[in-house]
């Protein structure tokens, strides 16, 4: 990880700037985030062919142990890592995933 270095915005280009590594600089928080999410509350099901764990993120959203808005946050931050491509799902299992790179 490389850390980002900003110095104070100067007019307009200086404001697009921060705003750019602004946004950088939250979806690579939020990218590491929800990984260590699931490499900390979901269940390691064995490895792929590649070696890479296989991770069952069912006890994450289960309704009957956690209150309705820790699911909905398991939800959202499952929903975020597929959108960003961070996960793969299991074509059989949906709810088995593989992490594409590490937190």
């Amino acid at each position: 990880m490389h850390t980002l270095r900003i110095q104070d915005p100067q007019g307009a280009h200086g404001t697009a700037a921060l705003l750019g590594t602004t946004v950088q600089l939250a979806l690579s928080v939020a990218d590491r985030a929800v990984m260590a999410d699931i490499e900390s509350y979901a269940v390691c099901s064995g490895r792929d062919a590649e070696g890479r764990r296989i991770w069952d993120v069912r006890p994450m959203t289960d309704e009957r142990e956690h209150a309705p808005e820790i699911v909905d946050m398991a939800r959202e931050a499952l929903a975020y890592a597929r959108l960003r491509r961070l996960t793969v799902e299991q074509p059989d299992a949906p709810h088995l995933l593989t992490l594409t790179r590490r937190a």
